[in-house]
């Protein structure tokens, strides 16, 4: 009988340590898969952010090309508009002279 219950304890003292192992082998699968899915979506959420600040960028790049193109417009137009008066300056000129000599 006591050789029956050295085996029993034995046996559960075995039995013990296999589970503690098999939990502890659980458990740092368990930590593993945890940190490499927070890693994943760290990564994720990083390419996420960075695909964020290019679109953000292009997009401010366009708005400044929009506004370049406006005003290079507005420039040309003012000279046209320069260009416009100094003629009509001239014609105004040379009329009020013509006016001067017929008179």
């Amino acid at each position: 009988e006591e050789k029956t219950t050295a085996e029993v304890k034995t046996l559960r003292e075995t039995l013990e340590a296999r589970g503690a192992a098999a939990l502890a082998a659980r458990d740092q699968t368990f930590k593993k898969d945890l940190d490499d899915a927070i890693s994943a979506e760290r990564r994720e959420a990083a390419a996420a952010v960075d695909a964020e600040k290019s679109a953000a960028a292009a997009e401010l790049e366009a708005f400044s090309e929009a506004a370049r193109m406006d005003r290079d417009e507005r420039v040309e137009a003012e000279r046209r508009a320069a260009a416009a008066a100094v003629e009509a300056e001239k014609n105004a000129g040379a009329a009020a002279a013509e006016l001067a000599t017929n008179a």
